[in-house]
C-alpha cells in the first residue's frame, strides 16, 4: 500500500474516532472533575494505553480466539496476516458485543434521566416527568423491559442464544453497579480512592463506547496496525479535549452539553441493538451524535445569555 494511502486512512480513522466519541468526552469530563490532577493525567496517559491496546486490540483478539477456538498467539497472527478472516470472525460476534455495549450504555442514559441531581431542563416535558418519578430501581426496570424486547426480537429472527442473553444481562448489571459506586465517589474522604474508582469507571465506560468505532474502522481498513494508529490518534485527541473541558469548567458554562451527550448515548445504545436487524451506516450514527451535542451547545449559549440578562435586570 502506498504511504500516502496509509496516511490518508490513518487520518480518516482518527476523524472517525473523534466524531463517534464527542459524547464520550462530555461524560468523561463530568467524572474527571471529581478526580485529582494526578488521576486526570493517569486518564490521559495510562488510559490511552488501555483504550488502544487493551480495548481495541486485546479484547477483539480474545473474542475471536474464544469463538474460533484458537490460541491467543494464533489469533494475533491471524489479525496481522489474514485480516479478512479476522474481520469475518469478529463481525460474526457482533450480537454479543452489541448486547453488552447496548445494555451498558442504555443504563447510563436512563440513570441520567432519573437522577435526583438538580439541573436545568433541556427537553422539559420529558425530563420533568422523569424527575417527578425518581427511583433508584426505575432505570434498571426500564432497561430490563427494553432488553426483553430486544432479546425476544433477536430470538424470533435468529434463534435464542444463551451467550447473547448473558452478555445483555451483564452489560445492564455492570452499568447499574458502576453507577451506584460512582455516586459514592464524592463521599470518599480520600481523593486517591475516588481517583481509583473514577479511573476504573472511565475505562469500562470507554470500552463500551469503543466497539462501535472499532467495527466502523474495520469497514474502512483490514490492516490492524493502521486501525490502531488511526484510533490511537483520535482517542488521544478526545482525551485531551476532555481535560480541556475539565480545566475550563465547560459543563457548568454550557449546562445542556451533558444532556446532549447522554441523549446521544441513548441513541447509540438503541442503534447498537438495531444493527443486528437492519443496516445503519456508521456515518449516520456519528453525524446524529455530533448534531445532538451541537444542538445542546447552541441551546446552552442561548440559555446562559438569558440567565445573564435576568441577573443584570
Amino acid at each position: 500500500m502506498h504511504y500516502l494511502n496509509v496516511i490518508y486512512l490513518i487520518v480518516l480513522l482518527a476523524v472517525l474516532e473523534v466524531s463517534l466519541s464527542f459524547d464520550n468526552a462530555v461524560v468523561n469530563a463530568k467524572v474527571l472533575t471529581k478526580m485529582s490532577p494526578f488521576w486526570q493525567q493517569m486518564f490521559l496517559w495510562l488510559g490511552i494505553f488501555v483504550a488502544v491496546f487493551v480495548v481495541r486490540l486485546l479484547v477483539p483478539v480474545l473474542l475471536v480466539s474464544v469463538s474460533a477456538q484458537l490460541s491467543f498467539l494464533s489469533t494475533l497472527r491471524l489479525a496481522l496476516h489474514n485480516t479478512a478472516e479476522f474481520q469475518h470472525v469478529l463481525a460474526s460476534n457482533y450480537a454479543l458485543i452489541s448486547a453488552f455495549g447496548g445494555g451498558f450504555l442504555l443504563m447510563i442514559f436512563l440513570s441520567f434521566l432519573f437522577t435526583d441531581e438538580k439541573r436545568a431542563l433541556w427537553f422539559g416535558w420529558l425530563e420533568q416527568k422523569c424527575a417527578n418519578k425518581r427511583s433508584g430501581m426505575l432505570p434498571l426496570i426500564i432497561a430490563v423491559i427494553f432488553a426483553v424486547i430486544f432479546f425476544s426480537v433477536y430470538a424470533w429472527i435468529y434463534k435464542a442464544s444463551i451467550a447473547v442473553l448473558i452478555a445483555l444481562v451483564s452489560g445492564i448489571l455492570l452499568s447499574h453497579c458502576l453507577a451506584l459506586i460512582n455516586t459514592k465517589v464524592n463521599q470518599l474522604s480520600s481523593l486517591v480512592k475516588a481517583g481509583i474508582i473514577g479511573f476504573l469507571y472511565l475505562e469500562v465506560l470507554d470500552a463500551s463506547f469503543s466497539f462501535d468505532g472499532l467495527f466502523a474502522a474495520l469497514v474502512m481498513s483490514n490492516d490492524i496496525v493502521i486501525i490502531l494508529l488511526g484510533l490511537a490518534i483520535g482517542a488521544m485527541f478526545v482525551r485531551s479535549l476532555t481535560l480541556v473541558m475539565v480545566k475550563r469548567n465547560t459543563l457548568n458554562n454550557l449546562p445542556f452539553l451533558e444532556h446532549g451527550a447522554h441523549y446521544s448515548i441513548g441513541y447509540l445504545a438503541l442503534t447498537m441493538w438495531l444493527k443486528n436487524f437492519i443496516a445503519i451506516p456508521e456515518y449516520i450514527t456519528g453525524t446524529i451524535s455530533v448534531l445532538l451535542i451541537v444542538m445542546a451547545f447552541i441551546h446552552s449559549k442561548s440559555y446562559v445569555k438569558q440567565e445573564n440578562k435576568m441577573v443584570m435586570v
